[in-house]
């Protein structure tokens, strides 16, 4: 029951049993002031940080020639850093508040650069945040993941971390990569869908596959080297993503429980 009298400061507040899951927004029982969700200071913290790296993103970009591409999705919402945190606890064995702590990604950028020089434009763009004080902590180049055949996709992959240490992405691409990225965004969807016949999935991972082989890589793209400060493994990305099982799960929001064959 909300309270008449507190709708004037808009402020709302959730009674009955004791608080026991941490995922009122607002307070329970008898605390009805105690903190905001995991998820909720992940997207506050996020919306802090945009802030201040958006500029320094946008001048780095302007210096190595770039153009920024969705910039109006930089933010993650929380909506989706609540689903994020729910796969991850499933699908990792995460508390929940790990779970808040490994996502990496509530804010991220997109830039596109020619393909004749969209090394020499990552390499300014990177050693112009270096001068900011940013850290490229680590570097997944997917054209030479793909070329190997452990990716469906073509692009390279940045975190950079902030002198606080506050990680966000940042993805390099090409026009012909991002007007792929786009063409494959409704197959994505239809392909993580839990119970897709296995035909079907099978015929959308092709047509993934084909987008990303129409696409150029730049010349010079090996030199790229993919890194990471956490050693992460690549070879089983694709595994994650795609192989699901049939269980729907309640954990706040309804989610899926994702799974590795």
């Amino acid at each position: 029951m909300i309270r008449p009298d507190y709708i004037q400061f808009k402020e709302f507040y959730h009674y009955g049993i004791p608080r026991r899951s941490g995922r009122y927004l607002w307070g329970s029982g008898d605390r009805p002031f105690q903190s905001a969700s995991p998820a909720l200071s992940v997207y506050n913290t996020a919306a802090i940080k945009e802030k201040t790296i958006t500029p320094d993103i946008k001048e780095s970009a302007k210096e190595s020639n770039s153009k920024l591409f969705g910039l109006e999705n930089r933010l993650k919402s929380l909506e989706s850093i609540e689903r994020k945190i729910n796969k991850k606890e499933i699908e990792n064995g995460k508390t929940e508040k790990e779970a808040a702590e490994s996502i990496l990604d509530s804010v991220r950028y997109t830039t596109i650069s020619d393909t004749k020089n969209f090394v020499s434009s990552y390499e300014k763009f990177k050693n112009s945040m270096e001068k900011k004080g940013y850290t490229e902590t680590e570097c997944k180049n997917y054209f030479e993941l793909f070329n190997r055949g452990i990716v469906k996709h073509k692009a390279v992959q940045s975190l950079f971390e902030t002198k606080d240490g506050f990680k966000f992405e940042v993805q390099f691409q090409t026009p012909e990569s991002q007007h792929a990225k786009t063409k494959k965004i409704p197959l994505y969807e239809e392909r993580r869908k839990v119970g897709i016949d296995d035909k079907r999935a099978r015929e959308l991972e092709s047509e993934m596959e084909k987008l990303a082989l129409e696409i150029p890589d730049p010349p010079r793209i090996d030199e790229i080297k993919s890194h990471s400060s956490k050693n992460l493994k690549h070879s089983n990305e694709i595994e994650v993503k795609f192989k699901m099982t049939n269980e729907i799960y309640h954990h706040g929001i309804i989610g899926m429980k994702w799974g590795v064959r």
